[in-house]
């Protein structure tokens, strides 16, 4: 398990916000947090530990974002529908 890297946290929170093409406001309002809380996440100078359900939800985030992206290729790479690849990550659970 690797420990908790406030300059890597922040880097990706970054890279999701303006990724998705959100304000800091905005992105603030969907974890939940103040704007102020976020500036500090960015900043890599905040103590997250008392926001761990808040990280948890960009993480949640975070993931379901790279997977839509990681389908969107394998249709490309594949040139194959969405509903095969779907059907193909139910048969193999």
């Amino acid at each position: 398990m690797s420990t908790y890297n406030p300059k890597r946290f922040a880097e990706m929170l970054i890279w999701y916000r303006v990724e998705n093409d959100f304000s800091q406001e905005s992105l603030a309002d969907i974890i939940g947090i103040t704007i102020q809380t976020l500036k500090k996440w960015e900043a890599g100078k905040a103590n997250t530990s008392r926001y761990n359900s808040k990280i948890q939800i960009f993480y949640t985030l975070l993931i379901k974002q790279l997977e839509q992206k990681i389908r969107f290729l394998e249709m490309i790479e594949n040139e194959v529908t969405s509903e095969e690849i779907e059907s193909r990550r139910e048969n193999s659970q």
